[in-house]
């Protein structure tokens, strides 16, 4: 036994026959509200706010990595000691930012 599909009543909006509200020139000025019937050419001020200029975007940086090496042969030399040492681990740090820029596109400098 199959029940009855029961749709939910829809509602209709009410008339929009509501009371009229006259609104004077003075109100319409103090909200800043224009009316369709006002013909002046002066725009409705806008209350509560300020226009602010917009500027165009800065252009950006070119991205720059500076190396604390004097060249890419000197960190190899560094990489390639004991694993204990800081300095080897310096040498595979900078060598590895190096890579990363240059697959980014970033400017890499050396120091000298």
């Amino acid at each position: 036994m199959t029940t009855p599909e029961r749709f939910p009543e829809v509602q209709t909006p009410p008339e929009q026959g509501g009371p009229k509200l006259e609104v004077t020139p003075s109100q319409e000025a103090s909200v800043g509200v224009a009316s369709a019937k006002s013909s002046s050419s002066q725009p409705a001020p806008i209350i509560g706010g300020t226009i602010k200029e917009v500027q165009a975007p800065m252009p950006p940086k070119p991205a720059v990595t500076n190396i604390p090496a004097d060249n890419q042969s000197e960190l190899e030399e560094l990489s390639k000691g004991n694993v204990d040492e800081a300095s080897t681990w310096f040498g595979v740090f900078w060598l590895r930012r190096v890579k990363q820029a240059v697959l980014d596109g970033i400017h890499v400098i050396f120091k000298k």
